[in-house]
């Protein structure tokens, strides 16, 4: 019989990047927790055999997948209870199985109906009234979509994506389809302008304060373009239409954040951040 796990990497294909990011966080989670479920959910991915398991019945393949998790968590020298370990295990198993996300919205009584547009974009109905919902969004939810998303490219032309312990920690209240495709954007053109540049080609996703940052250490962005680079047609990029980075600029706007070109960093690469703005002072009584 095939087992359902493989001793060496394997390439990743044809894995749906929806449900297995989980866009919604248990309350009470730590950061550490969060960290420990990444970690143990790229080494899934990577050791996985999809073939064996397309050949098993649904409940042969969930108890296969949690004996294959269970082996993961037990190789792991942080120390975890058994209620961890459970807890752990049984969470893993709803993000790949697609009901992770969903069970806070599952949970909550006053909800008659969940309607799921986009893997980013969640409406809820409440008193026969539809309302898009803001959510939880931690950085490794972030990390882990860009490294689905982005693994082809990312292996095709030997770029390293680097999130950091800050970043996987970093936690974002508001509308997934606000800040996903943001990222998305930053790191399409991240590895556009890495593709031809000497190796080690890296893109970093760091988090400082109250800032999420994406740098990379390619050609970085000339002086001459860091005034118009958000500007509305700008591009350097052949075929490009200068729309990326407006529209994400426009979108964080509208939602309380700024979008900024950082100054280069220590790799002297491009790097862009991404922060709240600053609260306006209350004005004063007249």
């Amino acid at each position: 019989m095939a087992s359902v796990m493989e001793p060496v990497s394997r390439t990743r294909e044809n894995r749906e990047t929806g449900w297995v990011n989980r866009l919604f966080n248990s309350e009470g989670s730590t950061p550490e927790f969060q960290e420990l479920k990444f970690t143990l959910h790229r080494k899934l991915l990577d050791r996985i055999n999809l073939e064996a398991l397309s050949s098993m019945s649904g409940e042969r393949v969930r108890a296969e997948v949690r004996t294959a998790v269970a082996r993961l968590v037990d190789e792991e020298k942080t120390p975890l209870s058994l209620v961890e370990k459970d807890r752990v295990i049984e969470e893993i198993l709803d993000e790949v199985f697609g009901l992770g996300p969903l069970e806070p919205l599952l949970q909550d009584p006053a909800i008659s109906d969940i309607l799921v547009t986009t893997p980013h974009l969640v409406y809820v109905e409440r008193g026969g009234k539809l309302y898009r919902t803001p959510v939880d969004i931690s950085g490794a939810d972030i990390a882990k979509f860009l490294e689905d998303l982005f693994s082809r490219r990312l292996q095709r032309h030997r770029i390293e994506l680097q999130p950091t312990k800050p970043f996987l920690r970093f936690k974002i209240h508001g509308y997934p389809s606000s800040f996903y495709p943001v990222f998305v954007n930053l790191v399409d053109n991240a590895i556009f302008w890495l593709k031809d540049h000497p190796e080690p080609r890296i893109i970093r996703l760091d988090g400082h304060g109250d800032a999420m940052i994406v740098a990379d250490n390619g050609p970085g962005v000339p002086a001459r373009d860091r005034a118009a680079i958000f500007e509305l047609g700008f591009t350097r990029k052949p075929g490009g239409r200068g729309l990326g980075l407006h529209i994400s600029r426009e979108v964080l706007d509208k939602v309380g954040y700024n979008l900024q070109l950082d100054s280069p960093g220590p790799d002297h690469g491009a790097a862009f951040r991404i922060e709240p703005k600053p609260k306006a002072a209350p004005g004063r009584a007249r």
